[in-house]
């Protein structure tokens, strides 16, 4: 290799240490230009380069290798593999291990352990084949390859095979670092090993291997599943006294372990801690909530009969006012959809509703008014005023729309970006024919940008208002906590706001709980709503709708609308609907 070539080559290796891999292309694309000679040291430099950012350019280098007839070394079959791993690309890892094999490169311990690297935890009974053939080919593990091995093994949820691996380490001589310990904590974390993922911690310790942020939020998601409320506070302070920044998940385990144990104060006093201190994100949404398995069905028809009773009441006065939706969804969801289809909820909610309606002698006047909405939406939509036609289920947003008049206005959040388009569209499809288009669709955090507001003074809401909470639950714990501490802020800056929350009845101990940590807020008037649907094929259904500082005759309202909703809802022969209305005092 001539000079200059080698001068490139350490340049791009000095790239690739700095993460520049951008960079490194460039200088092997200008060695081209140059006309000096590219070799297998230039293209392992390049490809370790691309390695730590992106896999498919260091694929492609290696395809490229092979075009131009360079012949791959060990040290370039691993940096490939390793991207891949990085990248998440098993299958594709196990190619190029498949092309190693059939070029006789050799294989050695970097390989295997990027091999196992590359491995989910959908792969583990891999990684045991693969730690194997490292024995049978007298290649020693070191630290990379256990470490490995054991996150493979934590999440496939199989914390017994991480605990014999970090014990045969220790066998084979091989020191345990930071990387290897905080694997193991969280494969005990998801074991539900919480006992024993202090006792590692407390190992840690005595070996002088400082913790980080991984170390300490797999501890406190320990201490959430063991309920442990006190353990995760105190690892939570400890790990703020380490200079260490807590981040999103950190504090909403804690949360967890604190609502899970009833310590509604110290979640409280956690979430103003998260706004204070600017920590990034508010729920733990890894996918979006997909609404169209539940679509329609009866405790979806619950919610909406209640909201148009609420909008019905509104909109009974002149006075503008200003419509909140905060978890808004996609707005319309087509009851012809493969998800919809699946559970077939409608059939028993919004079909059994209207097909009753036309049976029943007497509608209560905000049912009928539902109904009629959701059809004049199906006939716009569709191009049928058919009740059998009936095919698309109207969300909060879109049913609200069709209330509201020129003097109001609409303000909905949906912070996941593919559903935030979705409504975008849906609210597009429906003229409300009312004239109202003062409407503001945000894709931010509600929670985040309500309570921010509210304690910016006069840029935040004023007037009449209706807040409707109405969050996917995916996280019960902690969107309960945010839910209170949202209705808490809107009634200390929004006073004249009405706030209906719904909330799933999951047990009866977690429903007491969370009614007395409603009344203990000291909110004001407070009307619970609930309705629960009981059938001799399916547990017990239950959700309610707590309703703030409710408009005028809502109870007399409700007391005429719930129980006539239940007998609508509940036709077939061993199915009970009943519904329960009363005051929440302090």
């Amino acid at each position: 290799m001539s000079h200059a070539a080698r001068r490139y080559t350490r340049l791009i290796s000095l790239h690739g240490k700095q993460r520049q891999w951008p960079q490194a292309l460039e200088l092997l694309a200008s060695m081209s230009q140059q006309r000096l000679p590219r070799d297998v040291v230039a293209y392992n430099a390049t490809i370790s380069a691309c390695s730590k950012s992106s896999w498919l350019a260091a694929l492609g280098l290696f395809a490229e290798m092979r075009c131009f007839g360079i012949e791959a070394d060990t040290t370039t079959y691993n940096s490939t593999i390793s991207a891949c791993a990085r990248g998440q690309q098993w299958h594709i890892a196990m190619l190029v291990l498949e092309t190693m094999r059939s070029s006789s490169i050799r294989m050695d311990t970097i390989t295997y352990s990027s091999l196992i690297g590359a491995c989910t935890g959908q792969q583990w009974r891999c990684t045991v084949d693969l730690l194997t053939e490292m024995r049978r080919c007298r290649l020693v593990a070191n630290n990379v390859t256990y470490s490995a091995a054991i996150g493979v093994f934590g999440k496939a949820n199989q914390w017994e095979h991480a605990m014999r691996l970090f014990f045969d380490m220790g066998v084979a001589g091989v020191q345990a670092d930071r990387i290897t310990c905080n694997a193991l904590i969280t494969a005990c974390e998801k074991g539900k090993q919480w006992t024993l993922a202090l006792r590692l911690f407390e190992e840690m310790r005595r070996s002088k291997l400082v913790a980080d942020v991984i170390t300490y939020s797999s501890l406190i998601s320990a201490c959430e599943k063991g309920k442990h409320w006190t353990g995760a506070l105190h690892l939570l302070r400890e790990s703020q006294r380490s200079s260490i920044q807590a981040d999103t998940i950190t504090y909403h385990s804690t949360m967890s372990a604190c609502e899970a144990c009833h310590q509604w104060d110290v979640a409280s006093v956690l979430l103003q801690e998260m706004l204070d201190g600017s920590v990034e994100d508010v729920t733990r949404v890894r996918v979006p909530y997909v609404h169209r398995y539940q679509a329609g069905s009866s405790l979806d028809c619950f919610k909406h009969v209640v909201l148009a009773t609420l909008l019905r009441q509104m909109t009974s006065d002149p006075a503008p006012f200003t419509y909140v939706d905060t978890h808004a969804g996609g707005g319309i969801y087509d009851l012809a959809s493969p998800e919809a289809l699946l559970l077939r909820r409608f059939e028993g909610g919004i079909l059994r509703l209207q097909a009753r309606a036309a049976e029943h002698s007497h509608v209560a006047g905000p049912i009928e008014e539902y109904l009629a909405t959701v059809r004049k939406c199906n006939e716009l939509l569709h191009g049928s005023d058919s009740d059998s036609d009936l095919r698309y289920y109207l969300g909060s947003p879109a049913l609200a729309q069709q209330w509201l008049r020129p003097q109001d206005k609409a303000v909905l959040f949906e912070k996941a970006a593919a559903v935030h388009a979705e409504l975008r569209h849906s609210l597009g499809l429906l003229d409300p024919q009312t004239g109202f288009t003062a409407l503001e669709v945000h894709n931010v955090d509600s929670y985040r940008w309500l309570t921010q507001k509210s304690a910016t003074g006069p840029a935040f809401f004023e007037g009449r208002g209706l807040v409707l909470i109405d969050p996917p639950y995916d996280s019960y714990d902690s969107y309960t906590a945010w839910n209170l501490f949202v209705l808490k802020h809107l009634r200390e800056r929004w006073p004249s706001s009405s706030i209906a929350l719904w909330y799933p009845c999951r047990d009866a101990r977690e429903h007491s709980s969370f009614l007395n940590r409603v009344r203990s807020l000291q909110l004001g008037d407070v009307l619970v709503a609930e309705m629960s649907v009981a059938a001799s094929s399916e547990a017990l259904e239950s959700s309610g709708m707590l309703l703030v500082n409710p408009p005028p005759d809502m109870e007399p309202q409700l007391a005429s609308v719930l129980p006539n909703l239940a007998g609508m809802l509940s036709p077939p022969p061993g199915t009970c609907v009943t519904t329960s209305l009363q005051w929440l005092s302090e």
